[in-house]
């Protein structure tokens, strides 16, 4: 069996004050709708996955 390792490369979040600590850049944005364009780019830019994990924040994964 293979083992899969994911990394978090980036998080995109309308709610800054919920970030704590670092180790991936953070790209801030006003609405939910910003947060998905944000996201869908960053997502074919760096030919990764983005992920919700919840209304306000997704993060941008590698495998």
């Amino acid at each position: 069996m293979s083992e899969q390792n994911a990394n978090i490369i980036a998080i995109v979040t309308t709610k800054v004050e919920s970030i704590r600590g670092g180790g991936a850049p953070v790209f801030i944005r006003e609405t939910r709708e910003e947060l998905q364009a944000a996201s869908k780019n960053l997502e074919k830019i760096l030919d990764a996955a983005a992920h919700e994990l919840d209304e306000s924040t997704m993060l941008i994964v590698t495998r």
